[in-house]
């Protein structure tokens, strides 16, 4: 195969994963309830095990922590990336369609993030996105922690938990939104 082949194969790869077509700008309204259309909600996808993100049980409850789970289609494994007016035009917040809750971190590395009630104050629900290329997905920097949303332990089973860690480039701290959506 060819370099240009190799080359072609890989962008039909990358577009298959982010949507095949126009990536979606994600964070469109000033608050999350305000939308004229109604949140897009979309799977947010772990790029190293290719599991989904939602809530342990789907619990509506705020301070319920969030893990990896085989995708199956429940509302606690849909999220609405939005942004609040003072919000940076790289940074993102995501709101969970079961509970309308957000995702949070109490900032310590290693532990677990979870769902809060959604505040525009609130930097530990803002996620910097970066695209990575060869990953075909995003890095989640919280810039208030200084930390990345991240696997706990490189784990590829469901039921993992969804941690911060200090940013280290390995491919469990990547997501993406295949098949609807893009982070950026």
């Amino acid at each position: 195969m060819s370099i240009r082949d190799r080359i072609s194969a890989g962008v039909r790869r990358t577009a298959a994963i982010l949507g095949a077509g126009a990536l979606m700008t994600l964070g469109a309204a000033a608050t999350p309830a305000t939308a004229s259309s109604g949140p897009d909600y979309h799977p947010l996808i772990s790029n190293s095990s290719w599991l989904n993100v939602g809530v342990r049980g789907g619990s509506t409850s705020s301070g319920a922590d969030v893990i990896q789970w085989w995708a199956d289609g429940a509302a606690d494994q849909q999220w609405w990336g939005f942004k609040y007016a003072g919000d940076a035009s790289n940074v993102v917040r995501f709101q969970n369609q079961g509970s309308g809750l957000c995702l949070t971190t109490d900032g310590v590395p290693g532990h677990w993030v979870y769902q809060q009630p959604c505040d525009s104050a609130n930097g530990r629900q803002a996620w910097q996105r970066s695209f990575v290329w060869f990953y075909s997905g995003y890095t989640l920097y919280n810039p208030a922690t200084g930390l990345n949303l991240d696997v706990q332990g490189n784990s590829y089973w469901g039921g993992a938990e969804i941690d911060v860690w200090y940013p280290n480039g390995q491919v469990n701290q990547i997501f993406s939104t295949p098949g609807g959506g893009a982070l950026g």
